[in-house]
């Protein structure tokens, strides 16, 4: 191992190599042999430059997630079905699916913060409030706006009409 590159931050040609070797499969010890470097400067060289590129492979935005028989993965699957939110689709009048007060304004926002996201773990909007400022979801309770229970969420244009 030579020893004029000790004490030697990685070049950009140093990267180079090391980027081809990971895509060649080869390991830390033999990168290390080709640049003449302890693995050890390897191995922090590549967590140090290294990044995720995505958090899993399942997509949250399927419909199908909860029910998935394909393992989520979601690249090409025939069972993918896009989830869209329809209490309130886009470019269509609001006042016609009945939005024609604030409390069912409250009801729609209330039932849209309720929902689980994957995001926030599996927590909704309102529970992550809840938990990180007391205050504001004191706040937000007081204007109309209140946790419904899971069962209870309707995310369909059907929440706005009038019963009668």
């Amino acid at each position: 191992m030579s020893t004029n590159n000790k004490n030697l931050h990685l070049t950009d040609q140093d990267r180079i190599i090391i980027e081809k070797g990971i895509e060649n499969g080869s390991t830390k010890t033999a990168i290390a042999l080709t640049l003449g470097r302890d693995k050890s400067t390897i191995g922090k060289g590549i967590i140090s430059r290294r990044f995720q590129t995505y958090k899993s492979s399942y997509n949250p935005a399927c419909a199908n997630k909860d029910e998935c028989s394909h393992n989520h993965v979601c690249s090409g699957c025939p069972d993918f079905k896009p989830f869209k939110c329809y209490i309130c689709p886009i470019e269509i009048d609001l006042k016609k699916l009945g939005l024609n007060c604030q409390e069912k304004a409250d009801l729609m926002v209330s039932h849209i913060n309720s929902q689980s996201k994957e995001n926030l773990k599996a927590k909704s909007p309102l529970e992550m409030m809840e938990f990180l400022n007391s205050k504001l979801y004191k706040r937000f309770i007081e204007y109309g706006i209140e946790k419904i229970e899971r069962d209870q969420i309707v995310l369909k244009p059907y929440l706005l009409k009038d019963k009668k």
